[in-house]
């Protein structure tokens, strides 16, 4: 706030993101800017924005529902979020305690970074969801000693 100058400074930049993806947004609200054009989209803003960062520094919001609105727009993030909470309303994952856990935890750390984007954010996310989808019946409290004895 004293410079005016975000690079290297990670709270700073974080908010240039977030400015840079709102405006994105924005301007593409219903169906975004497309997979292939998100970061073409972000280096112009940043340009329009008269950001001072340098261009390495130029990076997607951080927020993985942000990512998804400006890559998907309105339409494709609530189709998205339609197809993640779908199966677990139909096979009514949400009665475990386990699995709010799991969710919760997904929920706030995408707020911070876009970690679905990432090959481990993946990779933790489908483990885990088609696990808890598949073998439902070892979260039920006390399910591990029943099938033990």
């Amino acid at each position: 706030m004293k410079t005016g100058n975000a690079n290297n400074k990670s709270i700073a930049q974080r908010i240039e993101y977030f400015q840079a993806a709102w405006t994105i947004w924005q301007k593409h609200f219903w169906f975004g800017v497309g997979t292939g054009n998100w970061k073409v989209a972000y280096k112009n803003t940043y340009q329009q924005m008269g950001s001072d960062m340098d261009e390495s520094q130029y990076a997607d919001a951080h927020n993985q529902y942000l990512a998804w609105l400006v890559r998907f727009g309105f339409i494709g993030t609530v189709i998205i979020l339609f197809l993640f909470f779908w199966p677990v309303l139909r096979v009514q994952l949400s009665q475990f305690p386990l699995f709010g856990a799991f969710i919760f935890i997904l929920v706030v750390s995408n707020m911070g970074d876009s970690n679905l984007d990432t090959h481990v954010g993946g990779y933790f996310f489908l483990l885990f969801y088609c696990l808890f989808l598949t073998h439902r019946e070892y979260l039920k409290p006390g399910a591990l000693r029943r099938k033990s004895n």
